[in-house]
């Protein structure tokens, strides 16, 4: 990779990685590897050429029973009609589908995801002036390659939220913070006759700083706090601080299982469980 190369990830899935890549930067393509293998697999990018100006996002699923993975991209094409589309990369078929026009409610989605049993769940988010328009979950089905809108709990239609997979289950969390003190609410949905019902699990929360839900080890909460801190009289220095705590939901107690510091302004962009570790990406 050169000076001007860079690399995102796409998503990791059961311990497979997937990263969109440029080695000179301007050319990019995908890669899928499984590191424990170490075999690698190049896909094409199909928004090269596309997505300059423009919006997208991905999503990475592998299959492990049948070691074949998928990748969805969605991403809005300019021009004089700008429209969302989707497109499916299948490793068993090698190809990409051709570009497939997304129902209108398919909007604004947050970049994060779940992937529970070949279908792919995102929430969508909302400008402060649009709250008259309360968000929503997008799913879409890799084996039908159809999009669904399904609603939030009627207790969480205004706030943040975040979405989580419990071991095979789709799950909310809706999140209320302020300066003083934070709140979490965990949410999971049952299919009932081709509807989705939510059943309030339980609840998190406490004094100081807010920590977010990032995902859920069987009733159990992983919970991190990202701060961005600048160092005083040293002009243009700053670090990140990330914490990840684990909620022991049955019984109510909490414990640290991460300190980091970065040099810079960090992101983290997911956190990842794989055997008996957990991985901030």
């Amino acid at each position: 990779m050169t000076q001007r190369g860079w690399f995102d990830v796409v998503g990791i899935d059961k311990g497979v990685f997937c990263m969109r890549f440029s080695s000179v930067g301007d050319v990019s393509n995908l890669v899928a590897w499984n590191p424990i293998s170490r075999r690698k697999h190049v896909i094409t990018d199909p928004i090269h050429g596309i997505a300059d100006g423009s919006s997208f996002l991905f999503a990475f699923l592998y299959f492990p029973e049948s070691v074949n993975y998928a990748v969805v991209s969605i991403y809005l094409e300019l021009g004089d009609d700008p429209q969302c589309v989707f497109t499916l990369f299948d490793n068993s078929v090698g190809s990409w589908t051709p570009p497939l026009e997304c129902p209108p409610f398919v909007r604004k989605l947050d970049p994060a995801y779940v992937n529970i049993d070949g279908t792919v769940y995102w929430v969508t988010w909302l400008h402060d002036n649009e709250s008259d328009a309360p968000p929503y979950i997008i799913s879409f089905s890799t084996l039908t390659t159809e999009f669904r809108q399904i609603p939030l709990p009627s207790d969480g239609l205004t706030t943040c939220h975040t979405i989580l997979n419990r071991d095979g289950h789709l799950c909310i969390t809706v999140n209320n913070h302020n300066v003083q003190a934070y709140n979490s609410v965990i949410w999971q949905a049952e299919v009932v006759h081709d509807e989705f019902v939510w059943t309030k699990l339980f609840e998190v929360g406490g004094n100081g700083p807010t920590f977010i839900p990032a995902l859920m080890i069987e009733n159990d909460v992983i919970r991190v706090l990202e701060r961005h801190v600048e160092v005083n009289d040293v002009e243009g220095v700053e670090f990140t601080h990330i914490h990840l705590r684990r909620f022991y939901s049955e019984v109510g107690r909490r414990r640290s299982l991460l300190w980091v510091n970065y040099e810079g302004d960090v992101k983290l962009r997911t956190v990842h469980a794989f055997y008996e570790g957990f991985y901030p990406v």
